[in-house]
This record gives structure tokens, sequence and C-alpha cells, in this order.
């Protein structure tokens, strides 16, 4: 395979997708749980997050294969060498919509009333 067809693969199928954990942070259809929705620099987390995941088994030696090892450091490679970066850009470029998600996200919690009990003897 020639070096310009790896690089013309390598463009086609990584860099479209990077920075796409921003976009998942963001997005309640790729990200239905609300707890890891829209958090402060949540591309960063969630990048963090999948490396761990794909690097973990190979890390503790659990990955069988030769091939199971590479596709780990592969996937958690990528995320950390290419989407990480993009992540911390889009992320910073995004700030202000979540902290005002987060914001409005806060305002809409109740908070509790504070609890009434009998009176106490001698405290009259």
């Amino acid at each position: 395979m020639s070096q310009s067809l790896v690089v013309l693969l390598f463009a086609a199928v990584v860099l479209p997708s990077t920075g796409c954990m921003s976009v998942v942070n963001h997005a309640p259809l790729w990200c239905p749980d609300e707890a890891k929705r829209e958090r402060v620099y949540g591309g960063v987390l969630l990048d963090v997050e999948g490396a761990g995941a794909a690097l973990g088994p190979a890390a503790r030696g659990e990955a069988g294969r030769p091939r199971e090892v590479l596709n780990a450091l592969w996937v958690g490679g990528v995320l950390l060498a290419v989407d990480l970066p993009l992540c911390a850009v889009a992320d910073t470029l995004l700030l202000p919509r979540t902290l005002a998600a987060q914001r409005a996200r806060r305002a809409a919690v109740p908070v509790p009333a504070p609890a009434v009990g009998p009176a106490q003897p001698g405290n009259a």
C-alpha cells in the first residue's frame, strides 16, 4: 500500500471524527444520560473515559491476543492523540453554552424545604 493511500485513508476515517466527543457531550440523541450531558469539558472527559476503557484491559494484561492489544492501542491512541486536543478546543468554544445549560439545570432542580420537626421540650 502506497504512503499516499495510507494518508488518504487516515484523513477519510479519522479526521471527520475528531472533536466528535464534544458534539456527543451536547447531543441528547447520542448522550441520553443527562448526568453525563453538557458537562464542562465533557468532550475531553468522554475521550479520557473512552481511551481508558480501550486501553485498560491491555494495560492490565487482560487482552488475550496481540490483535486485541493492537486494537486497544489504536482506539485509545487515536482518542488521546487526535480527538482529545480538538475536543479541548471545541469544549472551550462551547463553554458559554455549557455553563448556561448547567445553570438552567440547577435552577430547575427544586430545593428541598428544611425539615420541621416537633417542638422539643425546653426549646420554646
